[in-house]
């Protein structure tokens, strides 16, 4: 399979955007799911052996369509390519992903929800987009 490349910025977002999205998916699940674990999955999913090998590759700024871990139809879009090389639960790692995508950080917040001042103090973007 042919590497997929990224710009260097987006590769780095990755990791971030990662480490939420297992945080909420452990909450979900009795399976735990590391950030490294997951990323590596992405990282092969593309055509690379890892998660260095990607962010090796894409050390250049480069201008391409960006791929997002906190976006819902991006992770739907490759789920069951990434299921192929990590054992998860598809429908558990996508409603992980849509309530990072809506600014989740923990389910706590599900049962005493944050005003949105809050969110936006705390994260600098809310639902995904920076505003």
């Amino acid at each position: 399979m042919p590497k997929t490349l990224f710009s260097r910025s987006n590769t780095k977002n990755f990791s971030i955007d990662a480490a939420l999205v297992c945080s909420l998916y452990n909450e979900m699940s009795s399976r735990i799911l590391t950030k490294e674990a997951l990323l590596n999955a992405l990282a092969r999913t593309f055509g690379y052996k890892n998660y260095s090998q990607m962010v090796a590759v894409n050390k250049n700024e480069r201008f391409y369509y960006e791929f997002h871990l906190l976006c819902a139809s991006h992770v739907r879009a490759v789920a069951q390519e990434l299921v192929a090389h990590i054992d998860l639960d598809v429908e558990l790692l996508i409603s992980a992903v849509t309530l990072a995508e809506l600014g989740v950080w923990s389910l706590e917040e599900l049962v005493d929800p944050k005003p949105v001042s809050e969110v936006l103090n705390r994260t600098g973007k809310f639902g995904g987009v920076f505003v």
